[in-house]
């Protein structure tokens, strides 16, 4: 009976941790002017602006059988790109834009 709890509980956590992705995911697609969920479709992005950063890594060190004996944080060099990335709504075929970053290591 107490395995079948988990499962049921295991499955349940599941399927709402889906419908949650599930709903941000229309939710951040929603249009501005008509208020339809998940209408907004990108029709291009333009790279506003690139400056370079640094990021915090994790560098682990193993002995032979593969155990962590001891683990540092370094910086590394990064790069830091700033987008503009158009909309377009399916439906009322209104355009917005929205700002998006991306940091990746270089």
């Amino acid at each position: 009976m107490k395995d079948f709890i988990q499962q049921n509980l295991l499955g349940a956590l599941l399927i709402l941790a889906i419908l949650g992705y599930i709903a941000n995911y229309l939710y951040k697609r929603k249009c501005s002017e008509c208020k339809k969920f998940g209408a907004l479709k990108k029709t291009h992005r333009e790279l506003m602006h690139e400056k370079h950063s640094k990021v915090k890594e994790t560098i682990k060190t193993k002995d032979s059988k593969g155990n962590v004996v001891k683990s540092r944080e370094v910086m590394v060099p990064a790069t830091t790109k700033t987008y503009r990335v158009h909309y377009e709504c399916r439906f009322c075929k209104n355009k917005e834009s929205k700002i998006d970053s991306v940091t990746s290591k270089n």
